[in-house]
């Protein structure tokens, strides 16, 4: 990205992530479920409840690049000699990739997504089985502090896709980011992202719970950082279309 500018007067401050969130939390009512179940409990429980909704919530940070793992290098190792093999004319920047080589690409991140959510989807379960809750009415927050291998888009294309038939404990997917900024299209500002998918189970409490937890998230958010980047809420993810992840010059991803 070369935009002049477009840093400029953007906030150095690094958030810590789940510190963030136990703020937010019990500024709306909501309260750690540690609380009741200690820090040894006999489950993998979630990490918050709120009782008056009935919400139970799991805080999934992600800080590390995927790509960086030997099965997923190993992956893409073999993707490349596909490539290779099927697209003997192919050369790097003269060529565009072909359509095949992108859903291949996107179709081996889903393992890594999928593991992180099946762990989610029993924390969330089990934490509703000790407060004998049975409404659907589980939400996993899915951070991205590290992971730019991937934009938004195709992250929530991918957990969409694997709640639709696993994990019904999951009534809601939360894309978030807090320290990774985010390039939307048509837009010359750096964009924290608030972009929820929800199954056809829940009902439209959860899309009003939601809907003002990411409005009092945007307020402590500016609160914290400043106001530097305009607010935009649309009740679609079309606005992530070809969103990606910024890195910074020099930044080092691990």
């Amino acid at each position: 990205m070369n935009i002049e500018g477009f840093w400029e007067g953007a906030p150095d401050l690094v958030l810590d992530v789940e510190q963030a969130w136990d703020e937010l939390v019990n500024s709306q009512g909501g309260e750690r479920v540690d609380k009741y179940v200690g820090k040894s409990p006999s489950f993998d429980n979630a990490d918050y409840i709120f009782q008056k909704d009935k919400v139970v919530i799991e805080l999934k940070e992600i800080q590390t690049e995927f790509g960086n793992k030997p099965a997923f290098r190993e992956k893409f190792s073999l993707l490349i000699s596909k490539l290779i093999e099927k697209e003997p004319d192919f050369f790097p920047f003269r060529n565009p990739l072909p359509r095949w080589f992108f859903q291949e690409y996107i179709r081996i991140f889903r393992p890594p997504l999928s593991r992180t959510l099946k762990k989610a989807n029993k924390q969330i379960r089990e934490t509703k089985h000790y407060f004998n809750i049975e409404t659907p009415t589980g939400i996993a927050v899915f951070v991205n502090d590290g992971f730019v291998s991937l934009g938004p888009e195709e992250i929530l294309a991918i957990a969409s896709n694997i709640l639709m038939h696993s994990y019904s404990s999951i009534d809601c997917f939360i894309y978030v980011t807090v320290n990774r900024y985010v390039e939307v299209k048509g837009s010359s500002e750096p964009k924290l992202i608030w972009a929820p998918v929800y199954s056809d189970r829940v009902q439209d409490k959860i899309y009003d719970f939601v809907n003002l937890l990411g409005e009092k998230w945007g307020d402590y958010l500016e609160k914290k950082l400043g106001p530097f980047t305009s607010r935009v809420q649309a009740d679609d993810s079309s606005f992530l279309s070809g969103a990606k992840a910024i890195v910074l010059p020099n930044e080092k991803i691990g």
